[in-house]
C-alpha cells in the first residue's frame, strides 16, 4: 500500500488536480465524498472506485470518467456498460449550484487582517448530500495556512448563514468599517461574543483577535464534514 499514487487512476487524478490547482481533499469534498476519499484510493494500487464515485470525481476534474479509469476517452462507453462500475441511482450526484463567493486567507499581518472580499461568485460547486434544500448556502476556497491543519490551502469550505453559531465553531466573519465599505471576510474560530466585540482565534501564527462589534457585519458558520453528509 502507498499514499504516493501508484494507483494509475490516482496518477491521473493527481495530474488533473495539479492543472486545476486543487488539493485531493478539496476535490473530494466538491465531489460529495469524504475528504480522504482520494487518499484512501491511493493506498491500494489495484483498487477501482465505484462508477458513481468515478463520475463525481470526473465531473469535478472536468474530464470523462472513462479517461480516469483507463486513460483513453474512447473507453467511456464501455465503462458505463460494465456491471462492476455501474452507477447506483441512490448515489447520483446532486446539482452544481452552490456559489463559491471568494478565497479565504486570514493571517494576522501588521496588526490587521488579510481577508477576502465577498464580491460575487467565482465558481459553482456541487451541493452536499445533506443540504439539498438549504437556503443561501455558499462556499469559499482556503488560501494560506493561517488555519492549517484544520483548514488547509486548497480546501473547499461550505458556509450556512442560517445555522446557529457557538463558541468553538469555525466561522466566516464579515466586517465593514463604514456604510459603503465592500467589507472583508475572515476564517477564524469563534471564542466568544460580548456586547461590544467578538473574540476569535487563528492557528498560524497563534493569535487571539478582538474585533469591535460595530465593525462586524455577519458571523456565519462553516459546516463540518458530518454536517455535509448528515451524519
Amino acid at each position: 500500500m502507498t499514499e504516493l499514487g501508484d494507483n494509475p487512476i490516482v496518477l491521473r487524478i493527481d495530474a488533473r488536480l495539479k492543472e486545476l490547482g486543487l488539493s485531493r481533499e478539496a476535490a473530494a469534498v466538491q465531489a460529495g465524498l469524504s475528504r480522504d476519499a482520494i487518499r484512501n484510493l491511493a493506498r491500494e494500487p489495484n483498487r477501482k472506485p465505484r462508477g458513481s464515485t468515478l463520475e463525481r470525481l470526473a465531473d469535478v476534474l472536468r474530464v470523462p470518467p472513462g479517461w480516469l479509469l483507463t486513460g483513453h476517452d474512447a473507453e467511456q462507453d464501455r465503462f458505463t456498460q460494465t456491471a462492476d462500475f455501474s452507477p447506483s441511482p441512490a448515489t447520483q450526484p446532486t446539482r452544481n449550484d452552490v456559489p463559491v463567493m471568494g478565497t479565504a486567507a486570514g493571517s494576522l499581518i501588521h496588526g490587521d487582517f488579510e481577508g477576502f472580499a465577498m464580491d460575487g461568485p467565482i465558481d459553482y460547486v456541487r451541493r452536499p448530500p445533506a443540504l439539498v434544500d438549504a437556503k443561501d448556502l455558499y462556499a469559499i476556497y482556503i488560501t494560506g495556512d493561517s488555519m492549517s491543519p484544520e483548514h488547509k490551502p486548497g480546501d473547499l469550505r461550505f458556509v450556512h448563514p442560517h445555522r446557529p453559531v457557538q463558541p468553538g465553531c469555525t466561522v466566516i466573519v464579515q466586517t465593514r468599517r463604514w456604510n459603503d465599505d465592500p467589507g472583508q471576510a475572515y476564517i477564524k474560530t469563534l471564542v466568544r461574543r460580548t456586547a461590544d466585540r467578538i473574540v476569535v482565534q487563528q492557528i498560524n501564527p497563534a493569535a487571539t483577535i478582538e474585533i469591535p462589534i460595530e465593525h462586524v457585519h455577519t458571523v456565519q458558520r462553516i459546516l463540518t464534514i458530518n454536517e455535509l453528509f448528515g451524519v
